[in-house]
C-alpha cells in the first residue's frame, strides 16, 4: 500500500505520514483547519494545508482561497491553480488528485498562472470567519488602499476590534502593507490597543523594519 504524506501548516511544519485510506478519511478535518483558522491573523503555519504523494506531487490549499497542484508528471515541475468555491468541490478535487492526477489537471478550470485567477475577497475560507463589521479589516489585510480610503471616508470604525481583538491597522501590519499602515496612522488609528493575545501594533511589526519605523515616529507625535 502506497503511503500518502500530508501536512497541516506550511511545508516546514508538522508532517504526518499515513495510508491513502487514512488520508481519505481525514480530508474534511484537514480542510476545516483553514475554515477554523483565526480570522484576523492566520499565522504562517496555518495559511495552507497540503497532501503530498509518493511522487512528491502536492495538492496545496491556501487560506486565501486557491488550490495549487505542483507536479512533475511532465518531467519538470509544473504548477496548476484553481479557486476554491466550496468545500464539496474542493473535496472532489482532492479525491481526484489521489486517484487520477492527470485526469484532474486536464479539466478546463485549472490555470498555470495564478494571476489568471479572479479570487474572491474575502476568500471562501476567510469569509467564514469574517467579523460582522469586518469589511475594513479585510481591505486592510488585502492591502487594498483605495478600498480602505473609501471605507474610512464612509465612516467605517478605524479602531473596531474583531473577535480576536485585532484592529484594521493590525491586519495591514501582519501582511506588510506599508501604504495602508501609513494611511491608517494618518487617519488617527489607535496604536495603544492590544489583541486578545496581548500584542500591540509595535510587537506585530517587529518583522517589518519600515513599518516599525512608521509606528515609532507616529508614537512620538
Amino acid at each position: 500500500m502506497s503511503e500518502i504524506k500530508y501536512e497541516i501548516g506550511h511545508r516546514y511544519g508538522e508532517r504526518e505520514s499515513m495510508s491513502k485510506e487514512s488520508v481519505l478519511s481525514n480530508i474534511d478535518s484537514l480542510f476545516n483547519e483553514l475554515s477554523n483558522e483565526i480570522y484576523s491573523q492566520p499565522d504562517d503555519e496555518h495559511r495552507e494545508v497540503y497532501i503530498m504523494d509518493n511522487d512528491r506531487d502536492s495538492f496545496t490549499v491556501n487560506i486565501d482561497g486557491y488550490v495549487l497542484i505542483e507536479s512533475k508528471m511532465s518531467g519538470s515541475m509544473v504548477m496548476y491553480f484553481k479557486e476554491v468555491k466550496s468545500l464539496s468541490e474542493l473535496r472532489v478535487d482532492a479525491l481526484g488528485f489521489l486517484s487520477d492526477k492527470l485526469s484532474l489537471i486536464k479539466k478546463n478550470d485549472w490555470v498555470k498562472d495564478s494571476s489568471l485567477l479572479s479570487l474572491r475577497k474575502p476568500s471562501f475560507f476567510r469569509k467564514n470567519n469574517l467579523p460582522a463589521d469586518g469589511v475594513l479589516h479585510e481591505a486592510s489585510y488585502q492591502g487594498e488602499l483605495d478600498k480602505v480610503k473609501e471605507l474610512i471616508a464612509a465612516g467605517a470604525n478605524i479602531d473596531f476590534q474583531d473577535s480576536d481583538g485585532a484592529t484594521p491597522i493590525m491586519q495591514a501590519i501582519v501582511e506588510g502593507h506599508e501604504d495602508v499602515v501609513l494611511f491608517l496612522i494618518q487617519q488617527g488609528a489607535a496604536l495603544e490597543l492590544t489583541d486578545n493575545d496581548g500584542c500591540d501594533v509595535f510587537e506585530l511589526a517587529e518583522s517589518f523594519d519600515r513599518i516599525s519605523l512608521l509606528l515609532q515616529n507616529a508614537a512620538k507625535t
